[in-house]
């Protein structure tokens, strides 16, 4: 019995586990020319720390890797980033892979391309590596810390301290350069709802806002439809109508949210876990 119980346990905890893995946001992008693919932005509040995990494949330049890019506002990851399709859009400071950026801002770099052998050794690392990156703000100042370590076996650690005013609001979202593809994971959810959870390349830029409109104004007609069948059925299925009307309810939330997992359905699966735990220890016990 307490082996049947340890695996039931076991199943539970395991299932448990992966629903909370699912939540991480993640976008691949795929750079065919300079500014041509983003991830969504993602907010930095003061005195907080965001993480990302990044795999990119970079190309053949010192800056042909990762670029992360720190404006006022938030944009969604699919329409271009600038002043002409997000209002009053400006950039602090854009900084590339390697010790170089710009923007109104002051920098400094430590480690990094620097404490490589020279620009091959950083490109060599930079064709396919895996980037753990911290980003913390504190009053003005931004540290954008991220470790590197390569395919190829070699590593290295980068530190930009970047300064400027940030009282309007800081956002960091990431691109690549031309012939760049990156796959960038983080807890974090994106500050624009309807971005991330995507793969997002150069043709989906192309993507027009009525046609995204209808596709979620059908979704949601389909699902209020679901919704008013289910109240038709008889009093014996209300226990099964009420588990799906949830089901469904979560599912509308999530086709409105485009990719943010909505707390309830957390809390609905963690409750249908115990349940059926509770039931098998139950069944095992008569059995036994």
């Amino acid at each position: 019995m307490k082996r049947k119980l340890l695996a039931v346990m076991s199943t539970a905890v395991m299932s448990i586990s992966m629903m909370f893995t699912a939540l991480a946001d993640t976008n691949e992008i795929s750079n065919e020319a300079w500014w041509d693919a983003w991830t969504p932005a993602y907010e930095i509040k003061d005195g907080a720390s965001i993480e990302f995990d990044i795999d990119v494949k970079g190309g053949a330049e010192v800056w042909s890797n990762v670029n992360a890019v720190f404006a006022n506002v938030p944009t969604d990851g699919k329409t271009e980033p600038s002043a002409d399709n997000y209002e009053g859009y400006q950039e602090y400071y854009v900084a590339r892979g390697d010790n170089y950026g710009w923007g109104d801002a002051s920098v400094t770099y430590d480690g990094g391309m620097a404490s490589l052998d020279g620009n091959d050794a950083f490109i060599a690392m930079m064709a396919d590596a895996h980037l753990d990156i911290t980003i913390t703000k504190t009053g003005d100042t931004i540290v954008y810390k991220y470790d590197a370590t390569g395919a190829n076996g070699t590593a290295a650690t980068r530190t930009a301290t970047i300064t400027a005013d940030t009282s309007a609001g800081l956002y960091v979202f990431f691109t690549g350069d031309t012939g760049v593809s990156m796959k960038v994971s983080t807890s974090e959810t994106p500050a624009l709802s309807g971005a991330g959870s995507s793969n997002n390349t150069a043709a989906e830029k192309d993507t027009t806002v009525e046609e995204t409109t209808a596709k979620e104004e059908k979704t949601t007609a389909e699902n209020k439809k679901e919704n008013t069948e289910e109240k038709t059925t008889t009093k014996k299925d209300n226990t099964v109508k009420s588990t799906t009307k949830t089901q469904t309810s979560a599912k509308t939330d999530a086709t409105e949210n485009s990719g943010q997992t909505n707390p309830i359905v957390i809390v609905v699966i963690a409750v249908v876990a115990v349940v059926v735990v509770a039931g098998i220890i139950v069944a095992t016990k008569k059995k036994d």
